[in-house]
Formats: structure tokens, sequence, C-alpha cells
């Protein structure tokens, strides 16, 4: 059974090793632009040690029987300064489970928060290529507000 909580510090070495796993299939969609470091997982560690100490991020963690299977972290932002969407967007840019439905567990504890602290928005980054996200976020009602579009500069 998927439970969800906030992430605790003992549970860095568990998000790094998700989002290795993620970082080697974003590598096949687009190879430049998601390529890895040779020192990613201790550069990541170290960012997500980091997140504890800020009120406007949230990161939570679903686990499965006491194993983490799942994180996401979000933040509250302004919006730039020329929109209006009417309060702070809650954005998710760090995002991984093991399934589909992990996921939409780990998006559910995002909305309360993100709600309770009035943002207004939800914005999701996902990768061009990770269909099972793309159309998890599609059922979850969100619509595709923007693409980056990238080309290597030899």
């Amino acid at each position: 059974m998927i439970q969800v909580r906030p992430a605790t510090r003992g549970d860095v070495a568990a998000m790094v090793a998700i989002a290795a796993a993620r970082r080697e299939r974003l590598e096949t969609y687009q190879p430049q632009f998601w390529r890895r470091r040779p020192d990613a997982e201790k550069v990541q560690a170290a960012f997500f040690e980091h997140l504890f100490e800020n009120d406007d991020t949230y990161t939570l963690v679903a686990t499965d029987n006491d194993t983490v299977v799942g994180f996401v972290i979000a933040r509250l932002e302004p919006a730039p300064p020329v929109y209006d969407p009417g309060g702070p967007a809650c954005t998710i840019d760090d995002f991984g489970a093991d399934n589909v439905t992990t996921a939409r567990e780990l998006l559910v504890g995002v909305r309360r928060w993100a709600t309770k602290r009035g943002a207004t928005q939800l914005v999701v980054i996902a990768a061009h290529g990770d269909q099972t996200t793309r159309a998890l976020l599609e059922d979850e009602g969100l619509t595709l507000a923007s693409e980056w579009w990238v080309q290597p500069l030899h």
C-alpha cells in the first residue's frame, strides 16, 4: 500500500537513486540536453539536502512497505512580472515514481499543500519523450502551456 509523506534527510539516497534511473531514460529522449554529469548523483544529493532549508519548497516521498518508490519536489513561485495568473504558481520540476498510481498520489499531496499555501496554478515540467508522465498529467486535467526546443551547436 502506497503511503505519501513529507521527505526527510534520510530519504535523500533513495530519491537520488530514483532520479538517476529517470535520467537514464531522459538521456535517450534527448541525449545532449539530458546528458548526465559524471558526478550527477553527488551534486543532486547536495541539492536535495538543501531543499529542507526552504519554506517555499515541499518535498514528498511515496513509500511501499517503508521503501521509497517515488518523490516529488514542488516550489511556490511568483509569476513572471508580465503575467497575472492570480497568485503564485506551484512548480514541479523534479518528479519520479515507480508507476502511475504512485505518481498520482504524489500529485494529490502537492495539490493539497499548494492550495493551502495560496497557489493558483500547478505547473509541471515533463520531458517530451516521457509519454507515461505526459499521459498522467493530461488525465489529471493539466494542459500543455509551453515546450522547450533544443538543438546541439557544434
